[in-house]
Protein backbone atom coordinates (compact mmCIF):
# COMPACT_ATOMS: atom_id res chain seq x y z
CA UNK A 1 0.00 0.00 0.00
CA UNK A 2 1.14 3.37 -0.55
CA UNK A 3 1.38 4.78 2.78
CA UNK A 4 3.37 2.40 3.78
CA UNK A 5 6.26 3.51 1.52
CA UNK A 6 8.85 5.58 3.69
CA UNK A 7 12.05 7.43 2.21
CA UNK A 8 14.01 4.21 3.24
CA UNK A 9 12.51 2.07 0.65
CA UNK A 10 12.61 4.57 -2.29
CA UNK A 11 16.02 4.89 -1.35
CA UNK A 12 16.19 1.46 -1.15
CA UNK A 13 15.10 1.08 -4.95
CA UNK A 14 17.78 3.16 -6.47
CA UNK A 15 20.92 0.61 -5.28
CA UNK A 16 19.31 -2.19 -8.05
CA UNK A 17 18.29 0.66 -10.34
CA UNK A 18 22.42 1.68 -10.25
CA UNK A 19 23.38 -2.03 -9.66
CA UNK A 20 21.72 -3.29 -13.04
CA UNK A 21 23.60 -0.08 -14.52
CA UNK A 22 20.58 2.10 -15.81
CA UNK A 23 21.45 5.24 -17.51
CA UNK A 24 21.35 8.47 -14.78
CA UNK A 25 18.54 9.62 -17.34
CA UNK A 26 16.47 6.23 -16.87
CA UNK A 27 16.73 6.23 -13.40
CA UNK A 28 15.65 9.74 -13.21
CA UNK A 29 12.69 8.89 -15.42
CA UNK A 30 11.32 6.76 -13.30
CA UNK A 31 12.23 9.02 -10.14
CA UNK A 32 9.88 11.74 -11.82
CA UNK A 33 7.34 8.83 -12.25
CA UNK A 34 6.93 7.63 -8.67
CA UNK A 35 7.36 11.71 -7.47
CA UNK A 36 4.19 12.48 -9.53
CA UNK A 37 2.46 9.09 -8.43
CA UNK A 38 2.91 10.59 -4.69
CA UNK A 39 1.93 13.88 -5.38
CA UNK A 40 -1.33 12.73 -6.85
CA UNK A 41 -2.13 10.57 -4.08
CA UNK A 42 -1.32 13.35 -1.66
CA UNK A 43 -3.07 15.93 -3.44
CA UNK A 44 -5.95 13.80 -3.39
CA UNK A 45 -5.85 12.99 0.40
CA UNK A 46 -4.57 9.10 -0.29
CA UNK A 47 -1.72 9.73 1.84
CA UNK A 48 -0.81 12.18 4.60
CA UNK A 49 3.31 13.20 3.36
CA UNK A 50 4.88 12.64 0.20
CA UNK A 51 8.17 10.21 0.67
CA UNK A 52 9.76 11.12 -2.18
CA UNK A 53 10.34 14.70 -0.90
CA UNK A 54 11.65 13.20 1.66
CA UNK A 55 14.35 10.34 0.67
CA UNK A 56 17.18 11.55 -0.38
CA UNK A 57 17.80 11.65 -4.22
CA UNK A 58 20.27 10.51 -6.39
CA UNK A 59 22.65 12.32 -8.04
CA UNK A 60 22.93 13.36 -11.54
CA UNK A 61 25.83 14.78 -12.18
CA UNK A 62 26.01 17.40 -14.71
CA UNK A 63 29.14 16.91 -17.47
CA UNK A 64 30.46 19.56 -19.30
CA UNK A 65 30.16 20.23 -22.52
CA UNK A 66 33.82 20.83 -24.37
CA UNK A 67 32.62 23.56 -26.71
CA UNK A 68 35.61 22.59 -28.67
CA UNK A 69 33.96 19.20 -29.51
CA UNK A 70 31.07 20.85 -31.45
CA UNK A 71 31.56 21.22 -35.55
CA UNK A 72 32.00 24.49 -36.90
CA UNK A 73 29.62 26.46 -39.11
CA UNK A 74 32.03 25.50 -41.93
CA UNK A 75 32.00 22.25 -41.13
CA UNK A 76 28.24 21.94 -40.70
CA UNK A 77 27.90 24.10 -44.15
CA UNK A 78 30.61 21.21 -45.86
CA UNK A 79 28.36 18.42 -44.38
CA UNK A 80 25.59 19.76 -45.67
CA UNK A 81 26.84 20.71 -48.63
CA UNK A 82 28.05 16.56 -49.20
CA UNK A 83 24.82 14.90 -48.20
CA UNK A 84 22.81 16.12 -51.13
CA UNK A 85 20.00 18.74 -51.46
CA UNK A 86 17.06 16.54 -49.81
CA UNK A 87 19.28 15.80 -46.46
CA UNK A 88 20.95 19.10 -46.40
CA UNK A 89 18.25 21.28 -44.64
CA UNK A 90 18.14 18.49 -41.78
CA UNK A 91 21.74 18.58 -40.82
CA UNK A 92 21.69 22.60 -40.53
CA UNK A 93 18.21 22.05 -38.28
CA UNK A 94 19.83 20.02 -35.82
CA UNK A 95 22.43 22.05 -34.89
CA UNK A 96 21.29 25.48 -35.47
CA UNK A 97 17.39 24.86 -33.82
CA UNK A 98 18.43 21.86 -31.52
CA UNK A 99 16.03 19.49 -33.81
CA UNK A 100 16.26 15.46 -32.92
CA UNK A 101 17.35 13.79 -36.21
CA UNK A 102 13.80 12.64 -36.98
CA UNK A 103 12.22 15.91 -36.43
CA UNK A 104 14.62 17.42 -38.77
CA UNK A 105 14.03 14.53 -41.79
CA UNK A 106 9.99 15.56 -41.18
CA UNK A 107 10.66 19.36 -41.98
CA UNK A 108 9.22 20.24 -45.65
CA UNK A 109 9.47 23.62 -47.07
CA UNK A 110 5.47 24.45 -46.37
CA UNK A 111 6.83 24.45 -42.98
CA UNK A 112 8.17 27.44 -42.98
CA UNK A 113 5.91 30.24 -43.46
CA UNK A 114 6.82 34.69 -42.87
CA UNK A 115 10.18 33.73 -41.34
CA UNK A 116 8.60 31.21 -38.82
CA UNK A 117 9.83 27.28 -39.09
CA UNK A 118 7.14 24.97 -37.51
CA UNK A 119 8.01 21.49 -36.58
CA UNK A 120 4.58 19.41 -37.40
CA UNK A 121 5.96 15.99 -37.76
CA UNK A 122 8.99 13.82 -37.62
CA UNK A 123 10.33 10.62 -39.40
CA UNK A 124 10.11 7.25 -37.95
CA UNK A 125 11.32 3.56 -38.75
CA UNK A 126 8.27 1.49 -39.29
CA UNK A 127 8.01 -2.59 -39.64
CA UNK A 128 5.98 -3.01 -42.56
CA UNK A 129 4.33 -6.64 -43.17
CA UNK A 130 7.02 -8.00 -44.67
CA UNK A 131 8.75 -7.10 -41.96
CA UNK A 132 11.06 -4.63 -43.64
CA UNK A 133 11.82 -1.06 -42.00
CA UNK A 134 10.67 2.11 -43.81
CA UNK A 135 10.09 5.59 -43.27
CA UNK A 136 7.39 6.90 -42.38
CA UNK A 137 5.79 10.53 -41.10
CA UNK A 138 4.37 10.28 -37.69
CA UNK A 139 3.17 13.34 -34.95
CA UNK A 140 5.70 14.71 -33.03
CA UNK A 141 6.49 12.43 -29.76
CA UNK A 142 4.02 13.11 -27.30
CA UNK A 143 1.13 14.35 -29.59
CA UNK A 144 -2.10 13.03 -31.57
CA UNK A 145 -2.18 14.31 -35.26
CA UNK A 146 -2.45 17.47 -36.21
CA UNK A 147 -2.32 18.49 -32.65
CA UNK A 148 -0.69 22.30 -31.94
CA UNK A 149 2.13 22.57 -29.90
CA UNK A 150 3.49 25.94 -29.67
CA UNK A 151 6.70 25.18 -27.84
CA UNK A 152 8.04 23.37 -31.84
CA UNK A 153 8.40 27.18 -33.51
CA UNK A 154 11.80 28.68 -34.19
CA UNK A 155 11.60 31.97 -35.60
CA UNK A 156 14.67 32.94 -38.39
CA UNK A 157 14.87 36.50 -39.26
Amino acid sequence: MISQVTAADIEGLYAPWRRDVAALNTIESRHIALSALFSHAVRHRRIPVNSMTQAEKLENPVIPVDDRKFPSFDEITAIAKEIGPRLSPAISLMPYCGLRIGESLGVFPEDMRDGTLRIRRQVIRYKDASGKYTPKCAPLKHQKEGERAPHTRARFP
